[in-house]
């Protein structure tokens, strides 16, 4: 038996063995398992299922047809490094994903050899090099995803080549022009396609009316200019057109009423002009945004029986154009976006009436106070080129490309720049002479020198130092990855310490909030305006290098969240800190909301954003800071911005942004300071919205059962008892039941000064001052006829609880009801 048992054990080793052999790939494995195991290791990755001589057996992210591998899937795989030479080997691919890695350029030419190839993507790739000449061999891709991979030069005339693509997606690169109209436009099956975020310089091309498969176009934020083109219309299966933030100018052609398929148009972020294209309300377009631009004349009467309302459910945005007549009258809850406008009978407040005609919001572009034979100003550095009736502009550096002739003696273009300087001579010294408050010149001849709108005269601000790339650099490390302190809607957040030893908040711009020049200057003109005790001050900027940066004082305390998140680690914070936080934020928020000019809308007031300085002092932060691409636009009537727990449900339901939704945010922040807990918090099995699990706890059981338990006893009750109330009443479902923060602020302050009073004097004698200051508090706010109903429909279900209030903080059931919205205006998209 001991011997069998022997044998039994030397025959299992052997088989293993043969096994193991059998399970690696040989000189008896295929030509395409020996490929991929290369190119894999090539990139550092080993897939665990890739054993045996046969990928078409259990291999993970292989796909084979008739014993050959057809598809490679290695998306999000962890690849890093150059694409290796034996991917040509694999030539029976019709598909190759390798989007969302870390793979480097250049493209080796063996990646020509996959003939089949119908399917490429590198999307989201680092590549950083020019359009591979190889991927323009490949005749039989249907679908080129090239997108977000670092691409940088031109796009070659001969992506011509490729004539049976119907996806071609560019966008996101370095790609520069100019652009090859004519190639992109022969490629009549294309269904999609995008080139946005480059740097085109080039005019909207007309040539892309031979497109008409085509259903999805992004061209948003190319530099492109011109006027829409009427061939356009020949594109009658688009459905998504994005061509906003460019240099468009002119009108929307009539003929573009032909394309019915439409069904998302942004044009917004250009300098269009003409009147409202009629036609339009005709189209049952499901989102119609035609902010910033030069728009003119009245508005139609929309009904919520056109096809363009009836598709849109109002989600159309016209805000800061030169719209004009009587304020419409929509028969849509007045929800279509109309502000920053010239219509004569417009509601403004006190302060706006030293400006100008118009009802301009200061996020709107430059205000124009006339138009030139109907046209709009031309952007910085171009010209009116074209019919005036329709109003287009070119660059006036716009070169002709070249286009190569038969060899000789170039007697024209020598006689035509003999002319041609002369008259540059002759219209400069004219224009010289020219008053131009009477006529507006067609176009500055300076701007052949200065097209550059970074070089426009701008006033840096008083208080505000512009710093250069090379001083942040040199303050954060070159933005070395440990001085990144957080990250944003922004951008990423470093930490730096100044050449005089002063350590600064530097917020970088990301990609995706990049905005343009002008919008850039407006927004650190706006912070540095804001200057409050609880803001957090704005030390200086840097634009340089095509960078935005804004520089702030640092907070070394970092965020009320990460104090909140402490909490549960046994660090307690002490109740009059509590208190005193409360107060500097509604301090703060008041501010923006009652003194700031503009009035400014914080959007997302949460514990992340409430920074804390040495000394624990709370200031609000993220009040500036905007977002440029329209996909993230969140301005006053489109869709909700926050974060989840702390939006206004308000304005999740009506898309109407007001002062209120700050309140609304308050509130969530003060029962968080309050509680110790987070706004949602799913391992609150009872309910894990916070306002939802605190109203019956605090209306049943009163404060005890909802107040921080790492405070134990050492609170002041009636203190406590009273900001929860207040907490309450500003996350009341409707607006119209929260207080304004400055009644908040009057209501929370004679706590704070009571207890600060009460370090002098006798608790009895602190306790009756601060009644008396409470009392006086709120006979204001009854008196001045402000929220009275407010407070007591925002009271009723906490009428249970042993408030410890002086008589006078009730109020009787006939005061009046009022609108809580207070000041609506808004500060810059974000």
């Amino acid at each position: 038996m001991l011997r069998i048992g022997r044998w039994m054990g030397r025959l299992w080793s052997v088989l293993v063995l043969v096994a193991l052999i059998w399970s690696f790939p040989s000189s008896s494995a295929t030509p395409e398992a020996d490929a991929l195991v290369k190119v894999a290791s090539s990139w550092g990755q080993l897939f665990p299922t890739w054993m045996g001589s046969d990928p078409c057996v259990n291999w993970e992210r292989v796909t084979c047809s008739m014993g050959q591998v057809v598809e490679l899937n290695l998306s999000a795989a962890g690849l890093s490094g150059p694409v290796p030479p034996e991917i040509g080997r694999l030539t029976s691919l019709r598909k190759l994903d390798l989007s969302n890695n870390a793979i480097s350029g250049p493209i080796p030419s063996q990646l020509a050899l996959l003939q089949n190839l119908q399917m490429l993507s590198f999307y989201r790739n680092p590549l950083n090099s020019p359009f591979s000449m190889e991927i323009l061999q490949l005749r039989n891709l249907t679908e080129l995803r090239y997108d977000v991979a670092g691409i940088t030069g031109p796009i070659p005339e001969s992506i011509s080549n490729l004539q049976k693509l119907e996806i071609l997606f560019l966008g996101n690169n370095s790609i520069v022009g100019p652009l090859p109209a004519k190639s992109l436009g022969s490629l009549v099956n294309l269904k999609q396609l995008t080139l946005w975020g480059g740097q085109m310089k080039s005019p909207i091309p007309p040539e892309f009316g031979n497109l008409v498969n085509l259903q999805y176009l992004n061209l948003h934020t190319c530099t492109l200019w011109g006027g829409l083109p009427r061939s356009w219309s020949n594109m009658r299966n688009i459905s998504k057109m994005l061509i906003y933030n460019n240099d468009l100018t002119g009108y929307i052609p009539d003929s573009w009423q032909s394309l019915t398929t439409l069904r998302e148009l942004h044009i917004g972020q250009n300098a269009l002009s003409g009147p409202f294209p009629e036609w339009i309300v005709n189209i049952p377009i499901a989102k119609l945004e035609m902010s910033r631009n030069s728009f003119q004349g009245p508005l139609p009467t929309f009904t919520p029986t056109m096809p363009l309302v009836n598709a849109t459910q109002t989600n159309i945005s016209l805000y800061c154009n030169y719209f004009n007549g009587s304020y419409p009258t929509f028969e849509l809850g007045g929800l279509v976006n109309v502000t920053g406008n010239c219509f004569t009978n417009v509601p403004t407040r006190e302060t706006d009436n030293t400006r100008n005609v118009c009802n301009r919001q200061f996020f709107c572009r430059d205000f124009y106070m006339r138009l030139d034979n109907g046209c709009a100003p031309c952007p910085a550095g171009n010209y009116i080129y074209d019919d005036l009736s329709i109003c287009t502009c070119k660059p006036a550096d716009y070169v002709e490309p070249f286009v190569e002739q038969v060899n000789r003696f170039p007697y024209e273009a020598v006689i035509g720049g003999m002319v041609g300087s002369l008259s540059m001579v002759l219209v400069v010294v004219g224009l010289c002479r020219w008053d131009p408050i009477h006529k507006r010149l067609p176009f500055d001849p300076f701007a052949l020198f200065t097209i550059n709108e970074e070089d426009y005269e701008w006033d840096v601000p008083k208080g505000v130092h512009r710093f250069t790339i090379a001083e942040l650099v040199k303050a954060t490390g070159n933005f070395d990855k440990q001085h990144e302190i957080g990250a944003g809607g922004f951008g990423k957040v470093f930490f730096g310490t100044l050449a005089d030893g002063k350590t600064v908040a530097i917020k970088r711009a990301s990609s995706t909030s990049f905005q343009g020049h002008v919008e850039f200057r407006n927004e650190v003109n706006l912070l540095s305006r804001l200057h409050h005790r609880h803001l957090v001050r704005l030390e200086g900027f840097c634009e340089d290098q095509n960078l935005q940066i804004l520089v702030y004082e640092y907070m070394k305390n970092g965020n009320l969240g990460e104090q909140i998140a402490r909490l549960k680690e046994g660090k307690v914070m002490g109740w009059y800190k509590r208190l005193e936080i409360a107060v500097g934020v509604a301090q703060g928020l008041d501010y923006l909301h009652s003194f700031a000019d503009p009035p400014v809308i914080h959007r997302d007031i949460k514990p992340t954003n409430i920074l804390l300085d040495e000394h624990m002092v709370a200031k609000v932060a993220d009040f500036g800071i905007s977002k440029a691409t329209l996909e993230l636009d969140t301005h006053i009537s489109t869709r909700p911005a926050g974060t989840a727990g702390y939006l206004d449900p308000e304005y999740m339901l009506r898309r109407q942004l007001t002062t209120a939704s700050d309140v609304y945010g308050y509130g969530v922040l003060l029962l968080e300071i309050i509680t110790g807990q987070q706004a949602i918090d799913h391992s609150r099995k009872e309910e894990f919205n916070l306002v939802e699990w605190v109203k019956p706890r605090f209306r049943d059981r009163g404060l005890e059962a909802i107040v921080d338990e790492a405070l134990g006893e050492d609170y002041d009750k009636e203190v406590f008892t009273n900001m929860t109330n207040v907490a309450l009443m500003c996350a009341s479902f409707s607006k119209n039941d929260r207080p304004t923060m400055k009644d908040v602020v009057s209501y929370l302050e004679p706590h704070l000064r009571g207890v600060q009073l009460s370090r002098t004097n006798s608790e009895t004698e602190a306790h009756s001052r601060r009644s008396m200051l409470q009392a006086s508090d709120l006979e204001r706010i009854v008196a001045s006829g402000r929220h009275s109903g407010v407070l007591l429909r925002s009271m009723r279900f906490m009428t249970t609880v042993p408030l410890h209030t002086p008589a006078t903080s009730f109020v009787s059931a006939s005061s009046t009801e009022v609108d809580a919205t207070g000041i609506a205006s808004t500060l810059l998209p974000r």
